[in-house]
């Protein structure tokens, strides 16, 4: 059982569901900052190192700047019912109804990044590392089997 499953964020159901970025964020922002703080710890201990004293530092830097770029990925989430996909993010959000789909697909950078736009131009995208996404796939494919042909089979089959 997912950690997430357990504390009610995850509803994997086609019909009605939500789900959430995997707990492999919060990892990944937990060891770059471990490192950050490692690196920092050699030396403000004196740990002796040789070279220019910014190098650490900038290594340091390095960690903690990425914890910082993934860090708010850890607060995605996404339902859907009969009428709407919705998507939250740390600062903003965005619903889009079903019946305004206008297009789905992949990024055009990566085949394990998918994206639905409405008629007004609003989007929301999921990648592999939203627990269960495939989810999110079958919810298009159930309410809008039209536009379900425009994700490729390759790339659905693979985030579970």
């Amino acid at each position: 059982m997912h950690l997430q499953e357990r504390a009610g964020l995850l509803k994997l159901d086609p019909a009605q569901g939500r789900t959430t970025n995997s707990s492999e964020i919060a990892s990944l922002v937990t060891l770059c900052l471990v490192f950050a703080l490692g690196v920092l710890g050699l030396v403000i201990s004196g740990y002796p190192m040789e070279g220019p004293i910014w190098i650490p530092y900038a290594i340091a830097a390095a960690g903690l700047g990425g914890a910082c770029l993934f860090a708010p990925f850890q607060f995605h989430r996404w339902d859907w019912d009969a009428h709407r996909l919705r998507w939250r993010g740390l600062f903003r959000s965005e619903e889009i109804a079903w019946t305004e789909v206008s297009k789905s697909g992949v990024k055009w950078y990566s085949p394990y990044e998918f994206v639905i736009t409405s008629k007004t131009g609003r989007k929301i995208d999921w990648t592999i590392f939203a627990v269960g996404s495939g989810c999110i796939l079958a919810a298009l494919q159930r309410y809008r089997p039209d536009l379900a042909h425009t994700i490729p089979q390759d790339s659905a089959g693979a985030q579970e």
